[in-house]
């Protein structure tokens, strides 16, 4: 459940160093945006208020005061600033580490960049006090591959809404803590979103429907496509069709120049992670058996945006679209003694269950009950 999630926000607008880190307009409005879909109980990730810490640039460092900024300026975000916050909820008073059955969202947006030897998709966000050859960071890759690695978290998403800009000079700055490994860190699944290709730019725009706001066009687009992308029969978005979804409708979502290139996406090694759909149109429904289902036979629901095939066990059905881009483990209740009964969440328009020789047509928008 949300109850045990978690999530740390960064948005850095304004650094020290604006001729190297030009101002940004973008991050604090696509913070408040994360922000408000994580908490959302209805079509975001119910993610607890208080367990959502955010890290902005403060109100009085996004306007220069007429004079310059004095010496004493506490320029934040900062890597100092953010270890800090993270901490809080990696370990407890007594600096034991605290492992949770939750998720972990880590989201940044700002100025960064990527090595010149990383072999895989990996950035950091540039820290706000960056000044001259003086360089901090906050490195989102290395601290979500730490909390795999100690298994802080059974899942972990990173959203890197950054440039990746490459050097070969700099380092990231690894977390405040050992390199600890947990037996059990292979079953973390860990789902990663970068803004842009390794050299690539990301770009912020003030988009037709940003409510005349500046915003980050891969935040837009990951909330756009939680609306857009066909969900499964729980209701929820796997993180490959997410990916997939943001990468088909880029150039027709954002037909701006220069053409910025499309998000990327890293799987789980294993399995996926799943969102809950964004769509507000999607409706529960039951489907009645006035007699048991036999455990390990099959039946396949259809609708214009998939096919999917069901396998009955002992008190669930296993389900898995037919291109074997999700699966979904759904209760199948006793009613009584002879009758059963489960519920998918489906969205208006035809669908089609057939169960051997049966066939049985519906739409969810005008019924949520089929008795097969």
């Amino acid at each position: 459940m949300a109850d045990q999630d978690y999530a740390l926000l960064v948005g850095i607008s304004r650094y020290k160093d604006e001729n190297q880190f030009p101002p940004l307009d973008g991050p604090l409005n696509d913070v408040e945006r994360v922000r408000d879909w994580l908490v959302d109980k209805v079509h975001g990730q119910a993610v607890p208020g208080d367990h959502i810490k955010t890290l902005t640039t403060p109100e009085d460092l996004l306007r220069p005061p007429l004079d310059g900024w004095p010496p004493q300026t506490v320029w934040a975000p900062n890597r100092e600033g953010f270890s800090k916050m993270f901490n809080g909820i990696a370990f407890d008073d007594a600096g034991k580490m605290v492992r949770r059955e939750g998720r972990l969202y880590l989201y940044f947006s700002g100025h960064g960049f990527s090595l010149n030897d990383d072999d895989s998709p990996s950035a950091a966000l540039f820290s706000a006090d960056n000044i001259g050859l003086i360089h901090s960071n906050l490195a989102g890759t290395i601290y979500a591959a730490a909390v795999k690695r100690a298994k802080l978290f059974k899942e972990v998403v990173l959203i890197m809404d950054c440039c990746r800009d490459v050097f070969g000079n700099l380092a990231y700055s690894e977390p405040d803590f050992n390199r600890v490994e947990n037996t059990s860190s292979d079953t973390v699944k860990l789902y990663a979103l970068y803004a842009a290709p390794r050299r690539g730019k990301s770009q912020e725009r003030e988009l037709p429907d940003s409510g005349g706001k500046v915003v980050g066009l891969m935040t837009d687009a990951i909330l756009r496509a939680l609306k857009e992308a066909p969900s499964d029969v729980a209701g929820q978005v796997a993180g490959r069709v997410l990916t997939q979804v943001m990468a088909f409708n880029w150039t027709d979502w954002y037909a701006v120049r220069p053409m910025p290139p499309a998000p990327r996406g890293v799987s789980p090694d294993e399995g996926d992670i799943y969102f809950k759909s964004r769509q507000k149109d999607l409706v529960p429904v039951t489907v009645s058996s006035s007699k048991p289902l036999i455990p390990g036979s099959k039946f396949e629901l259809r609708s214009d945006a998939w096919t999917a095939v069901a396998t009955v066990k002992e008190s669930s059905l296993r389900w898995r679209d037919k291109g074997y881009s999700w699966s979904q483990e759904i209760p199948l209740t006793q009613v009584s003694e002879t009758s059963q009964q489960f519920t998918v969440m489906l969205p208006p328009g035809p669908h089609v269950l057939n169960i051997g020789a049966d066939t049985y047509s519906f739409d969810p928008g005008a019924s949520n009950a089929v008795a097969i």
